[in-house]
């Protein structure tokens, strides 16, 4: 089965997040958007995983994830992927100020693997006529910021690709440490 570990949002950032897809739309990108649905924050993506290997990797990732500590993260800019010339996704940029986001992914690819790029959330898939040109015009005046976003787990996910679009399957929560002191 295809298997990534990722963040997902809360209601409040997925609205945030549409409002960003909704003044896209209205700028001229055409595309496919990303549903609210599937709207998240991938860490690695794994690939193909035999079902079995699923429980050693939920133990690790356990185990990860209870060495690292609940962190926020911004959400910012729109980011064209893989390059202003020609670009194929729009995406919202992380900002990581506490670099705990890039601790927890070199844990996870180096205890479970995966790959992983450089963290965005995916808005669109552009169409393939799409002019760099417009893309340009389109997103710059769209400034977009979503600050303070605790992240307090991270997911595995199972992704079944559907001729509609991906179908995304939770298999697993794992929440970080939290550091809340008690009176």
């Amino acid at each position: 089965m295809r298997l990534f570990i990722g963040i997902v949002f809360d209601d409040y950032v997925i609205r945030k997040i549409e409002k960003t897809q909704y003044a896209l739309k209205e700028a001229g990108v055409r595309g496919k958007f990303v549903g609210p649905e599937n709207t998240h924050l991938c860490v690695s993506f794994l690939g193909e995983v035999e079902e079995t290997e699923i429980p050693s990797m939920s133990e690790r990732l356990s185990r990860i994830c209870d060495k690292h500590e609940e962190f926020t993260i911004d959400l910012e800019g729109i980011l064209t992927i893989p390059n202003k010339r020609k670009p194929r996704v729009l995406a919202m940029g992380v900002s990581d100020p506490g670099n705990k986001l890039k601790g927890i992914t070199n844990d996870i690819v180096g205890e479970i693997g995966g790959d992983s790029k450089p963290p965005h959330v995916t808005l669109c898939r552009l169409n393939p006529i799409e002019d760099s040109n417009d893309i340009a015009k389109a997103i710059k005046d769209i400034d977009v910021k979503i600050g303070g976003i605790n992240v307090n787990a991270i997911k595995l996910i199972k992704s079944v690709l559907n001729p509609t679009g991906p179908g995304y399957t939770m298999l697993g929560n794992f929440r970080l440490n939290s550091c809340e002191e008690f009176d």
